[in-house]
């Protein structure tokens, strides 16, 4: 017997502002979803709320990127 049985997980509505709304049209219309300026604008701020360092500024993105490639993935046979 499930110790959760009939435990509801608490719902509240999502707060997004007209900021963040703003910024994901912003993001769209550059036409850079996972890279470019938003995402080192994203890297810099981590970076300072975390206390600075390149640890804390590096995106996950740009490392799986660099092991898929590494792995060989996205690779053109033949190239």
């Amino acid at each position: 017997m499930s110790v959760l049985r009939g435990y509801r997980v608490p719902q509240s509505r999502a707060d997004i502002g007209e900021k963040d709304i703003d910024a994901v049209v912003r993001t769209l219309r550059s036409g850079w979803l996972t890279s470019g300026p938003s995402v080192l604008e994203f890297e810099r701020a981590f970076s300072d709320y975390m206390g600075g360092g390149r640890a804390g500024g590096q995106c996950c993105l740009r490392h799986c990127r660099a092991d898929h490639c590494h792995e060989g993935v996205g690779r053109r046979s033949g190239g």
